[in-house]
């Protein structure tokens, strides 16, 4: 909570000096951590390729940047999902995105010096408030409104200009947990919380298994001074409901775990052990009380893709 003390003692006039300067370390530190590498997500061409695809199983292995760690840097490539048309032919088909704005980050801290944050948690509800207003309602529409495609001697390329951008998503209400967590990734750095921002899989008690994006989380609690290991998921949020189970808010929804360490992120990585806790909910009686449902809340990395059930078949 260093930094938020500091945003709230400075004049607003000097908070965008503090910000720039700190972003610049952060990127530093980025660059160093994730040794430089440009993209996270499917490391797939911009332009469709062929694979040999083993028709029995439909199953296709494909490079995947899982995990970035810390501060997510502009120019960095976000490759959020593959095409896959019936002749077998694979792209990213335009889901994707550059970084391209951090203007936010000031936004934030302007929005946050107006408050009074008792500790972290209040400051997390504060950040899913503003990212939620950030991008606008969600709305279930169609991504492929942002693909600009040009057609070329019978096939559809992707525009090579950078095209794509993660500004452009302000206020369109067709942010998905990539952009969210990306967001959340970029404020909780900047509030010196240790995060890694997970490209993964979610599953909710019976519901199919889905993409996911989600951070991990490690910071010191404020009021016990104990280190807190855990996931913080901005998009699969949880409820909050009055009396009469009226929903009256939302708050990210957190569990933690004994500790993030290298051995934790292989095992999530190469051996696949996901993180499964209890869903719940929240009711407002005379203070916040938890809501426990009978089903789980599964995340976990997983770098095999069922094609039937997974991918996009679309001609192209």
């Amino acid at each position: 909570m260093d930094f938020y003390n500091l945003i709230k003692k400075l004049p607003y006039s000097e908070i965008e000096k503090i910000v720039r300067s700190k972003i610049n370390q952060l990127e530093i530190k980025s660059n160093i951590s994730n040794k430089g590498i440009d993209y996270i997500g499917f490391d797939l061409d911009y332009n469709p390729r062929d694979y040999h695809l083993n028709e029995k199983t439909l199953k296709l292995n494909l490079d995947i940047r899982n995990i970035h760690i810390g501060y997510i840097n502009r120019g960095i490539q976000i490759n959020y999902g593959i095409a896959l048309d019936d002749r077998g032919v694979a792209s990213n088909d335009g889901k994707y995105y550059y970084v391209d704005d951090d203007s936010y980050i000031y936004d934030f801290c302007k929005y946050i010096k107006g408050k009074n944050v008792k500790d972290e948690y209040q400051l997390f509800d504060y950040i899913l408030k503003f990212i939620r207003n950030y991008f606008g309602i969600i709305r279930n529409n169609d991504r492929e409104e942002m693909h600009q495609m040009i057609c070329k001697e019978d096939r559809v390329y992707l525009d090579p200009v950078n095209i794509h951008k993660f500004s452009d998503f302000y206020k369109k209400g067709n942010a998905m947990c990539t952009e969210i967590a990306l967001m959340a990734e970029n404020i909780l750095s900047m509030f010196d919380f240790s995060t890694y921002y997970v490209v993964g899989n979610i599953r909710i008690g019976d519901e199919k298994d889905e993409f996911h994006a989600y951070n991990l989380i490690k910071f010191k609690e404020k009021e016990t001074n104990d280190e807190m290991n855990g996931i913080i998921d901005f998009s699969s949020y949880t409820d909050v409901f009055n009396i009469n189970y009226e929903k009256i808010g939302e708050k990210p929804y957190i569990v933690f775990f004994d500790e993030i360490n290298k051995e934790f992120l292989n095992k999530m990585l190469y051996e696949e052990e996901s993180i499964t806790y209890e869903d719940y909910d929240f009711v407002m009686l005379d203070n916040l009380v938890e809501i426990k449902y009978d089903r789980d809340r599964e995340y976990y990395i997983s770098d095999n893709f069922d094609l039937e059930k997974v991918f996009e078949k679309k001609k192209m």
